[in-house]
This record gives C-alpha cells, structure tokens and sequence, in this order.
C-alpha cells in the first residue's frame, strides 16, 4: 500500500484535470534528493501546475525519490516540489520556488535529480562563568554574507534561553554561523540584576564560524557569560533646533563588537532626565533616535566603575547627504547630438533609489532617500562621519558608470561613502553589454544552479551581477557595463561567498570574456559545468 501511494497519485477522481486539446503521451519524470546526504527523498510531493492544466497535478515520491506525471498535454508548466523540514526546490531559502518546464510533443522530459535543502539545526546552551544556568539570555545567530559577519534580521535567527538555558534554531538555511549572546537590561530602576556583555561561540570570527552548508545540526554550542552588575548612567537629551522640548526619544546603548549589539535602552523625551542601569564596564555606541523628529545621532561611551551622572547629550544638526544621479541620453537622442557636433549632455534621473547600509550599525543604520526631478536624493538621519556601503537601485538598461564623491572616483572600487566628505554624483550608462550562456551538467544536460559575472576588478562589487538559473540552464545579464569579466556557475549560491577573495578560483577556472557596448556576448556552455 505504502509503495503504491508513495510513487505517484494523481489527483483527477470527479473534475476533469486538463483543459480544451487532445490528451497527449508525454511523462515527466524527476527524483527528489537530499542535499546533505545525497541520499533520495521519499513522500516529497511535487505539484505540477499551468499549461493546459485546469487544475494542479499532484504526485508523491517513491521510496527511491523517483516522481512520475504520466499523460500531460505538451506545454510550459510550473513545478513545485516540497516536504516538512526541507525548503523545497531553492536551495538556502524559505519557502518553494517553483521550476519551470516545458514538455515537448514526443519528448518525454527527466529533469534528473532535484535537490531538496534541508533545514538547518543549531542548538545549545547559555551559563555563568560560575557555572549557573543563564536563562533569558538573549541570542542570535550571525550569519556570513562577502566574508563578513551579519545580522540576518531575521526572527528565525533570533530567540532566547529557558528555564534550563537552552536554545535551539530548528529552520536556518544552510551557511556558516556565529552564535551571540548576552544579558540584556532594558530597566531603568535603581535595580542592579546580573547582565552580561555579548560572548561569541565559537569566536567573533568568520574563520571560526559553524558550517551548515554540508552538515544538518550542530547541538555543541555551549556560550559563557561573564557576570557583571554594572553601573547606572543618568543623563538628560539637550534641546536644540532640531530636537525641540517633549520630543520623545529612543537612547540605546549598542556593545561594540562585528555586529553592533543592543544592550540597554530607554524611551524617554528631549529634556526629561532619565537613567539607565546595569551597563557593565567597556565601550559602547550610544545612539539616539526619533520616530516624530529628524534625529539620529551617535557618539562613543566608555563607562567604568561607578555611577556615571549628569551627562548632557547634545543633538546636533546633521546634514543630509546629497546624492545626485544623471544618465546618458537615450540612443536616439545620442545619435542626433552626434549628427550635430554636440557633446552628449548626461540627463537627471528620477525615481532612483537610493541605500546607505551602516557597516558598523547593521541593525538600525540603513537609510534611503529616492531621487527627484532633478536626479537628486537627499539622505537624512545618517551618523556624523559614519561609514556606509553605497546601493543604487539602477533602472532597467542601465549600469553604474562613474561614481565619485568630493571629487574622488570610486567606480572601480567598492562603493563605501562617508557622511561629511562632500555630494556623491552617479552616472549610469545606458549602452551596455549581453552575457548570456547555458549552464550544463557534467554529462551534457540543462542544470539548475548559480551564475556569477565577475569583474576584471573584483573591488568594484557594484559590477558583479548574478542570477538563479532554472532547470533548462539558460541565464542571461543585460546591460552589463563595458569591460573584462569571468562567468562562474555554481550549484547555489552560498551566501554570497562569491564576494570572498579566492573562493571562485576553487570552483573552477571560469569564462572569460570581453563585454563591449551594444554588444552580445555568448558563453559556450560546456564550458560551464557543474560537477556530477
């Protein structure tokens, strides 16, 4: 009984499945695989739906992964495949992305081995140093993205300790993790409980960080806080042009660290003396923030031994970075002033999108602003000579060009920008290269996977383009700017570690080519192989 429901149902008992044509003889046929242990995957249902089809398909996975739809309409479907505990056909996201297929009159189709990601585990627990349980530790799991540490503000990679200190992550994608925790005090009486700056397990340190790309669960965590009563602080919010009196305020205090941690804050207002408790000895960030006024600020803070009293915050004005954004004119546009001697005059844009993300700050330092009709943004609320990495949503057909700002390029370089050191003006280029090629599996067929292009200067990060690639292999990146790059394809894309020095050069040699204007550049696909 078991064998026949688990390798194929097909769900057409009352209601017709398909739609208007002839009935045609194709199959489609899949096997479902794990992806940690390569192993197949059994009672996986796949969902076929579209085409002709009046009403999804259902089929379920046999005991060794196979998935067969008998008798369907040549036509382009969408196919789903998912199980508890599995995140479906996307490897490293939630939730299931569909696949497309196209099934071919007289061709019968096998997409071969679809791989089903596994949910990641982490456990473990919190103590003392003196060997007593922490419970109500907070803590969170960083995440690797570019060869850095992250906050993946995420709620799954967040939670807390119980009665016994134990935590527990049951749904991470796979990736390297670094787990942080620590005793947080948001009290503002004279109480001084135990509290604890953030520890790190197994270190501070991508090199140090947990592998859960090719293991399932990792229950060895075991985090150590060093127990502190800490001092109070009280302090008072100055008034000033921009923070007028009864203004309410967020004060935080942030741990220093590779990701910024909250550890002690209080909602108060601009002129009202309040006080924070248990701030254990060290230096902070101290941050200060409205959800009614334009403030944003923030300063260093050493505490010691002791109360800490009568400390004035001042809130100054900050000004906005200005960020201006002009494009090359349209083709015809260029074609004409060509004709007539002229000079092509860059054109403002409107509409884009503009990103600062705080490198220190991840969890509260993005700011954006979007451009006018005069190509300008203007971004509020950034920290005094705080450092920000620079996104821009460029529109459709366009690449960044040039980038400066106060007169330095940047264009071929990451883009960090810093509040204070003068306007940023962006031109984007509208005449732009194709890269287009089809990845293949090591014996010759269509593979789902990962493509990157990678720029001859792998600084300029703004240049690399990537893709998820469907089940027929086909990618292509448009409006590519002019240059030398390298086409990598792999079977995901493992946070993002294509940003980290070296890592490319192990996954193969790569396709060089040379991307011209208007130009399309196509990659042979054998070149391009995935390993089987």
């Amino acid at each position: 009984m078991s064998n026949r429901l688990g390798h194929v149902m097909l769900i057409s008992l009352v209601s017709p499945v398909f739609g208007q044509g002839a009935l045609e003889d194709l199959a489609l046929r899949l096997r479902s695989v794990d992806d940690v242990t390569r192993t197949p995957v059994s009672r996986a249902k796949a969902t076929l739906s579209g085409g002709t089809l009046a009403e999804p398909v259902l089929a379920y996975s046999a005991d060794d992964g196979s998935i067969k739809f008998m008798g369907i309409p040549a036509g382009q479907y969408r196919l789903a495949v998912e199980k508890p505990g599995y995140f479906g056909l996307t490897a490293g996201q939630r939730g299931s992305r569909p696949l497309r297929v196209e099934l071919t009159a007289g061709q019968p189709a096998d997409l071969g081995d679809v791989v089903l990601t596994r949910f990641r585990r982490l456990r473990g627990k919190v103590n003392w140093s003196n060997g007593d349980v922490a419970d109500g530790a907070m803590v969170e799991a960083l995440g690797v993205r570019g060869g850095r540490l992250v906050s993946l503000r995420d709620s799954l990679t967040r939670t807390q300790s119980d009665s016994q200190g134990e935590f527990k992550f049951e749904s991470l994608p796979p990736g390297r993790y670094v787990i942080v925790a620590s005793k947080l005090n948001m009290a503002s009486s004279d109480v001084k409980p135990l509290v604890a700056l953030p520890a790190y397990f197994p270190a501070a340190e991508v090199s140090a960080s947990i592998d859960l790309r090719t293991t399932a669960e990792y229950s060895g965590v075991n985090v150590i806080l060093e127990e502190t009563k800490g001092s109070n602080m009280e302090a008072v919010v100055e008034e000033s042009s921009v923070a007028a009196p009864g203004v309410p305020v967020m004060v935080g205090v942030m741990a220093r660290g590779p990701v910024a941690q909250p550890f002690a804050g209080v909602q108060t207002e601009v002129g009202k003396p309040f006080r924070l408790t248990g701030i254990p000895p060290g230096d902070y960030h101290l941050l200060v923030g409205s959800p009614t006024a334009p403030i944003r600020v923030f300063y260093p803070l050493s505490v010691g031994l002791g109360e800490i009293t009568r400390v004035r915050i001042p809130v100054v004005p900050v000004e906005p970075l200005v960020v201006t954004v002009t494009a090359e004119p349209e083709a015809a546009k260029r074609a004409n002033e060509a004709d007539s001697g002229k000079a092509p005059v860059p054109e403002p844009l409107r509409n884009v999108v503009i990103q600062l993300d705080s490198q220190r700050f991840q969890l509260i330092g993005m700011s954006r602003g979007q451009t006018n009709e005069r190509g300008e943004a203007r971004i509020e609320g950034l920290a005094p000579g705080e450092t920000y990495d620079l996104n821009v949503g460029v529109p459709a057909g366009t690449y960044i060009q040039k980038v400066r700002q106060g007169g330095q390029d940047l264009t071929e370089r990451k883009l960090e920008v810093r509040q204070g050191a003068g306007p940023i003006e962006i031109l984007l280029g509208r005449n732009g290269g194709t890269v287009e090629g089809r990845v293949q599996s090591a014996k010759g067929r269509p593979a789902p996977g990962f493509a990157v292009l990678v720029p001859a200067s792998r600084s300029a990060i703004h240049r690399y383009r990537s893709a998820a690639v469907p089940s027929d292999g086909v990618f292509r990146f448009e409006a590519v700017a002019p240059g030398s790059y390298k086409v990598y394809a792999l079977e995901r894309n493992n946070e993002d570690s294509y940003l980290e020095p070296g890592y490319l050069e192990k996954q193969g040699e790569g396709v060089t080519v040379e991307v011209r204007s208007g130009a399309v550049v196509p990659v042979l696909p054998r070149l391009l192989a995935l390993k089987e």
